[in-house]
């Protein structure tokens, strides 16, 4: 098991929330649920117990983040949201491979009201998600019987030629055969949207005007029926033991964590907890709390593409809370209240976001203080004079030689630098060739770094063995950088984890019991955040060639003729094998185009 796993263990909570575990590269591998955190993440770890598959998915664990949650329910959404969003390899297995069912209304002339699960393809309003089905498949039988909506897909629907069962018990308006006209069918619809929406009242007012004008013009079969909705709908909200609420709420903590400003943030939206961030930037100027959380309000809000909520509730008393609601209210065209007051079920939130901020701040506090140890380590270890606060590593990734791309990764003394990150495309070398691919990057980046007078590193890793080494140092020559410490890591002979060679220079640096070393450990972890920072930007940049089509190429080819190229001959095999007499029989293309596309593809393929 590693440290960082260990520590990961020993922090988890004894409340009910999820967990995500992740491999070194921070793949999510899986999304669970748990009543009790700390219980359910460490039986994953008891290996008398495991079958092969959970034994194969702890082997890949690296680390895991969880997240408190105030019910089971909240914690069953929160972790289908997950899985949706990061698609787990090892949550394949989810039961039944269903969704969590939403109530459908579709957007046809008469709409039908159905539940949903799976891709929201197609039109209409969707209303949930509904932690259990049988929750879901009530509501829309209630609301069939309180407004009369058809249940019956399109198909049925546009080939019926008299009323089903359902018209017969009360069930349906039987808007198949034309028995309510579109307009009193989508007034029934508009209820429902209501009812789901938690407007009970709104309706039941509504339908007290229509009964008493109904029972005045003498239409007492109309008014008795509106009189049976609201009688209905009156005895559902009685029967409600806690009302549904709607409310777009973002919780906000900030707390100083040593010379950094923490901000804890917690989304309910629809009344559902949709999930949290978190942000740490250093405070230079040692802002005290309410200025940072002023300051996070305006750039979050007026910067975010999110939901924006209706309500922020804050732990104290903003001295700008008039102005800040002012200028949120100008932006966004509703006001957004800022509440330090709460309670009930808000005043439970605020607790959840305070006790989810401060497990985080003592996990990062708790980070922060082992990559001060292992660079105090490394340090010793190299025999530097000062410890080396900025460290930078490089490292290449191409498949075969094709789609190079330079990566560095910078680290200071409190962890990854993510911000300062950089990606390098490699052109004109010889294919293959890595140590000039080194070079190149390395001179790259730090004729940048020199322009822009900003802070070079004390320590440069190197992904690789001598003759990257050679490369970087000539690189570093050539731009009269003598004062950065360089450092190769190689893979041992065996490609194995825990044999690399570490190089200073031309001379190896023999490490005993190098796996345990945290010096060791701290390079192991830099070197793997450069290939998979490498590899990231690798993939991308094949994906982009894949989508590039040789057609690209021709001036004067727009998109829409393109396609129409494409579709008529059925791909680019299709056209290669076409004469130019027969690319101009499409509409669009002229003889002096068709032969400017036959040559170029038969030029360049």
């Amino acid at each position: 098991m590693s440290e960082v796993l260990a520590n990961c263990l020993k922090s988890l909570s004894t409340r009910a929330g999820i967990y995500l575990m992740l491999d070194r590269a921070d793949r999510v591998l899986y999304v669970g649920k748990a009543k009790n955190l700390k219980n359910r993440v460490s039986s994953y770890f008891r290996t008398s117990t495991l079958n092969a598959k959970t034994a194969a998915l702890v082997k890949q664990i690296h680390s895991i983040q969880t997240l408190a949650t105030q019910t089971e329910n909240e914690a069953l959404i929160l972790e289908n949201n997950l899985i949706k969003k990061h698609h787990p390899p090892y949550n394949i297995l989810f039961r039944d491979d269903k969704s969590y069912p939403y109530i459908f209304i579709s957007a046809d002339p008469y709409p039908l009201i159905t539940l949903h699960r799976g891709n929201k393809k197609n039109k209409g309003s969707y209303f949930g998600p509904y932690p259990q089905g049988r929750e879901a498949r009530e509501t829309v039988h209630l609301l069939r019987k309180l407004f009369l909506l058809r249940s019956c897909e399109n198909t049925e629907f546009s080939h019926r030629s008299r009323p089903c069962l359902q018209y017969q018990i009360k069930r349906c308006s039987a808007p198949c055969v034309n028995f309510i006209s579109p307009e009193h069918y989508q007034a029934q619809v508009r209820y429902a949207t209501l009812f789901l929406e938690g407007k009970s009242s709104a309706i039941m007012n509504d339908l007290a005007i229509k009964m008493n004008e109904a029972s005045s013009q003498l239409q007492f079969e109309e008014a008795a029926f509106y009189r049976d909705q609201i009688r209905m709908l009156k005895n559902i909200q009685s029967a409600q033991s806690v009302q549904k609420n709607q409310e777009n709420v973002d919780v906000i903590i900030a707390r100083q964590m040593e010379q950094s400003a923490f901000v804890y943030l917690l989304m309910i939206r629809d009344g559902k907890l949709l999930g949290h961030k978190h942000f740490i930037q250093q405070n230079k100027l040692s802002l005290d709390i309410t200025e940072v959380i002023s300051t996070f309000i305006l750039q979050y809000y007026l910067e975010s593409r999110e939901q924006k909520p209706n309500e922020i509730i804050l732990e104290t008393e903003l001295p700008q809370t008039v102005l800040l609601e002012s200028i949120l209210a100008e932006q966004f065209h509703h006001p957004i209240h800022l509440k330090t007051q709460v309670k009930i079920h808000r005043q439970q939130w605020l607790e959840l976001a305070k006790m989810n901020a401060q497990e985080i701040i003592q996990n990062q506090l708790s980070l922060r203080h082992r990559y001060f140890q292992q660079f105090c380590a490394l340090q010793k270890l190299l025999q530097l004079p000062a410890l080396p606060e900025r460290i930078e590593c490089f490292d290449i990734s191409h498949t075969q030689g094709t789609a190079p791309i330079a990566a560095c990764v910078v680290f200071g003394v409190s962890g990854a630098l993510k911000k300062d990150y950089r990606r390098f495309n490699v052109t004109g070398i010889k294919k293959g060739d890595d140590f000039a691919a080194i070079h190149q990057a390395v001179k790259k980046r730090y004729t940048s770094l020199l322009k822009r007078s900003t802070a070079l590193p004390n320590l440069l890793i190197i992904d690789g063995g001598k003759g990257q080494l050679t490369a970087a140092q000539t690189a570093l020559d050539e731009l009269g950088l003598t004062q950065i410490t360089l450092l190769g890591i190689a893979k041992g002979s065996e490609r194995k984890r825990g044999a690399e060679k570490i190089y200073i220079g031309q001379q190896r640096l023999e490490i005993e019991d190098a796996s345990r070393q945290p010096a060791f450990q701290l390079l192991q972890k830099i070197r793997d955040e450069a290939h998979r920072f490498a590899i990231t930007g690798h993939r991308l940049k094949r994906q982009q060639q894949s989508r590039t089509s040789i057609l690209d190429e021709i001036p004067q080819l727009g998109d829409k003729r393109r396609s129409l190229l494409l579709t008529h001959f059925g791909g680019l095999q299709g056209l290669l094998s076409a004469g130019a007499i027969d690319i101009a029989t499409i509409k669009g293309i002229s003889k002096k185009m068709a032969e400017t596309i036959f040559q170029h593809l038969h030029t360049h393929s």
